[in-house]
């Protein structure tokens, strides 16, 4: 007797959770309460009473299942399946409240087998979140009982092939039999006739291009009257097939000469084309801090991508780190397949111990395929205390060419960033990349983090230094700033400003904003204050002034964030708020000069493939085609137009960013250069 045994239990639950639990059933009583993120998680049980056993085999033609369902929280669902097509249970939900450790229902349901194996399987879900299921293999063999019935049946079978049932499925979905490729000819066989048709044959010929090529017979159970089976068989080429056209005509032979109909089909052959899977970009920029420290986390994201002009099949990537790195994650990743061209963008974290005495981490990562030898290795050396924002790697591979254009996990703005010779020792610049709000304030969800914000200031922080001709020296970058740093940064930047006559400040600003639900006045928020607790975040209003009191020529701000209540996409601080507010206009003084992303009550939002806020791109974008020379006027008409035309392209929600000025500058402020 075979047995057959699947069993399975489950639990699937809100994004926030990153483990799987299992739920167990005893004899007794019924427990299964799991504590994630500090909240009792319960799970419904499933006892199965019919079939006992856990697996099956009989040549009866149906089966009774019966089982309980244990739940202490109310059932949302409750559904039974049959080989995955659902069967409804002639039983209404019973309904009961939190906390009852009596709640049970029963399940009661004849089942219709097939010849074969037979999955059965019930999913129980409660409104605590808890999804489970539980499973019986059952084998049937039905030949007993359909050869009782046959021998008291007369007549012929009459076999016939079904109309346009037959298809032509090749392994990489292009429709060609490529070299070292399978594919299947797929047809539904049926029988007309009033006898059971056995003992069958596959019989073809092959005619056009027959090199390399093979065509298996099959196996062909057989098939009763008035049945429809579905059959298949595979073609497999070898590396020796060329360029061609195949015909393949076949027909199924029944021994008594009631064969089903000759079926013609065919298919384009072409010589086998290589993959090559290649690194084709590599970046240090999921971090917590904008240096490599040791005992201090640091991530990268590695983007692959099969360049060759074959279809990469079974790709996995193996990563080694030195000892004495610490790395809990998985050594090999099995990607599957990539087709030509396609690319698959993997994440890795690991830790230096202080144990790791050397300052350079060699990173070994090995891409391997179907055949392996059109694979890749390549080892990338980060080194201790270096700027995470040097730690970028343009993957260039030693010994293959890329045939296909390479892919990458930057930005067109990100890369090949203009160099200018200008060098202005007078301005000074301080950017702030605000993304990470959970790491300071756990309670709140990873989708109220700010995406893409310290990329936005990473690259702004580039463009300052190698565009616009600000010393790297008077450029401080905050990524994840806290309220005190952000205060002292900003006092640092205007006392140097206040040291020279012919001072300029740039102020850059991306992550959270909030107004004052009573003022209606606009704060930025540092990461390690709450939503709830606003004004201690830095008001506008008061960066406005110390910029104004340094009397710097020229101090301009850019601020990627909005002040409505809402967030980058809608996910706000206070994303439990109905209402946004409008906030009130703030007043600038001095020689200031405000770029917002939005206007009023509009929500800032990001560019997903450009992996940017969207207004910074267009920001960064517009430094990157003037390679730095540009008037703020004309830098004002490009934002007008393109950040609302690509929300809307892109959102679907229009964005509209605003420039504030003082009033003391009237005009001469659209003349202002970098």
């Amino acid at each position: 007797m075979k047995l057959y045994f699947l069993l399975f239990i489950g639990a699937f639950y809100s994004s926030t959770c990153f483990a799987q639990e299992h739920s167990v059933t005893t004899n007794g009583i019924y427990l299964n309460t799991k504590k994630i993120d500090n909240k009792p998680k319960k799970f419904p049980i499933i006892k199965w009473l019919e079939p006992t056993a856990q697996n099956t085999e009989t040549n009866d033609q149906f089966v009774n299942v019966k089982a309980s369902v244990f739940s202490v929280s109310m059932l949302k669902s409750l559904q039974l399946f049959k080989n995955g097509v659902e069967i409804l249970i002639d039983t209404e939900l019973t309904k009961f409240t939190e906390g009852s450790i009596k709640a049970e229902l029963s399940i009661e349901k004849q089942i219709t087998l097939t010849n074969g194996e037979n999955k059965i399987e019930i999913i129980a879900e409660n409104i605590a979140g808890g999804k489970v299921s539980a499973t019986r293999l059952i084998y049937a063999d039905h030949s007993e009982l359909l050869q009782a019935k046959e021998d008291n049946t007369k007549g012929t079978p009459i076999l016939y092939i079904k109309e346009n049932s037959v298809v032509f499925e090749d392994a990489n979905g292009d429709a060609l039999l490529s070299g070292n490729e399978s594919a299947k000819v797929k047809f539904v066989l049926g029988n007309r006739g009033k006898a059971t048709a056995r003992n069958l044959k596959f019989s073809y010929s092959l005619k056009g291009s027959t090199q390399g090529i093979q065509i298996s017979q099959g196996i062909f159970p057989k098939i009763e009257a008035n049945t429809e089976l579905p059959m298949e068989v595979t073609i497999t080429a070898d590396s020796t097939v060329t360029q061609n056209l195949s015909v393949l005509q076949f027909v199924v032979l029944e021994p008594k000469g009631f064969d089903s109909d000759s079926v013609k089909i065919q298919f384009n052959t072409e010589a086998f084309k290589s993959p090559q899977v290649l690194i084709a970009d590599l970046v240090f920029n999921s971090v917590r801090s904008n240096t490599l420290k040791r005992n201090a986390p640091v991530g990268f994201q590695v983007l692959i991508q099969n360049t060759g002009l074959g279809h990469a099949e079974n790709v996995s990537v193996t990563i080694e780190f030195p000892e004495n790195i610490f790395y809990d994650g998985e050594k090999i990743t099995y990607v599957g397949n990539l087709g030509v061209g396609e690319s698959r963008k993997l994440s890795y974290e690991f830790i230096p111990t202080t144990r790791y005495k050397s300052n350079e981490i060699p990173i070994k990562i090995k891409l391997a395929e179907k055949f392996g030898k059109f694979g890749s290795e390549k080892t990338v050396t980060p080194v201790i205390d270096q700027p995470l924002t040097s730690l970028q790697f343009n993957i260039v591979n030693e010994k293959k060419e890329p045939r296909v254009a390479a892919a990458a996990l930057r930005s067109d703005v990100d890369i090949n960033i203009p160099v200018t010779v200008k060098n202005n020792s007078n301005r000074y610049a301080l950017v702030i990349g605000n993304e990470d709000y959970v790491q300071f304030q756990p309670l709140l969800r990873s989708e109220q983090n700010v995406a893409f914000a310290k990329n936005d200031a990473i690259v702004f922080r580039d463009y300052l230094i190698k565009t616009l001709g600000t010393p790297e020296k008077n450029v401080f970058t905050l990524l994840d700033g806290t309220k005190g740093q952000i205060t002292r940064e900003l006092d640092r930047i205007c006392e140097l400003a206040k040291l020279h006559a012919q001072s300029e400040i740039i102020f850059y600003y991306a992550g959270h904003g909030l107004p004052d639900f009573e003022t209606r006045k606009g704060y930025i928020i540092p990461v390690d204050v709450s939503g709830t607790n606003i004004k201690d975040g830095l008001a506008l209003s008061d960066l406005y002034s110390k910029l104004a009191s340094t009397n710097a020529t020229k101090s301009i701000v850019f601020i990627d964030a909005c002040f409505s209540g809402g967030g980058r996409g809608e996910n706000g601080l206070l994303a439990a708020r109905s209402v946004k507010v409008k906030p009130v206009g703030d007043i600038v003084d001095g020689n200031i000069v405000v770029f917002t992303a939005t206007s009023s009550e509009e929500v800032s939002l990001p560019l997903q493939r450009e992996s940017h806020g969207l207004f910074t791109y267009h920001l960064l974008r517009s430094f990157k085609q003037t390679a730095g020379n540009f008037s703020l006027d004309e830098l004002k008409n490009y934002l007008e137009i393109e950040v609302p035309k690509s929300s809307l392209i892109e959102n679907g929600i229009k964005q509209t960013p605003q420039v504030l000025v003082s009033p003391k500058l009237e005009q001469e402020w659209l003349l202002w250069k970098f």
